[in-house]
């Protein structure tokens, strides 16, 4: 006895299809039906269509490598450590092919949420941001960012390192989220 069947397309598969069930006695008779025909084969098929419809993948992160914000020199003004576009950093590391000829169109990177500063930490200096690449503000400032919050940037901010006094060497890490254009809603 089949009590349930699933139908599990191809991945990222859309449109129409059709199964067909076929149910064969094999020749047995049933007590139930005494008028049937014993020993004769009673074969049935029946045939679903079924539409798969297209959802809106998920994009992905192509590359998980650390973002190489370049070198900073030690102890020099804010106004020649103009940083780069959360752009520059992170839109070549985003990607939805997912969703390309189907009925929704690919989403474009919008920016990234930072949800954890590592900064706050070791007096090695402060990560910031700018929406205008002059007027820059901690990222911790606003509130400080975590797995359920983070600071939202987009694109066209700024993002920069600011060393402390006499530090050399890495800076404490960020941890971000791509974030995509809501075109879709995914």
């Amino acid at each position: 006895i089949l009590e349930t069947l699933v139908y599990k397309p191809n991945g990222n598969y859309n449109g129409a299809d059709k199964l067909v069930i076929t149910v064969d006695d094999q020749g047995n008779f049933s007590i139930a039906d005494p008028s049937s025909e014993d020993g004769k084969a009673k074969v049935i098929s029946k045939t679903i269509d079924i539409d798969v419809t297209p959802v809106n993948d998920a994009p992905v992160v192509t590359d998980t490598s650390d973002v190489d914000m370049g070198k900073i020199k030690e102890d020099v003004p804010g106004s020649q450590n103009p940083g780069k576009t959360v752009n520059e950093l992170f839109v070549n590391r985003f990607s939805d092919p997912s969703d390309e000829g189907q009925k929704f169109k690919a989403d474009g990177f919008a920016g990234i949420v930072i949800t954890t500063d590592n900064s706050s930490t070791g007096g090695k200096g402060a990560w910031e941001f700018s929406f205008d690449g002059v007027n820059w503000t901690e990222v911790s400032a606003p509130s400080a960012p975590s797995a359920t919050s983070g600071l939202y940037l987009p694109g066209n901010a700024y993002l920069r390192f600011v060393p402390a006094t006499d530090f050399n060497g890495e800076a404490p890490t960020l941890e971000v989220k791509l974030v995509e254009h809501l075109v879709n809603a995914d």
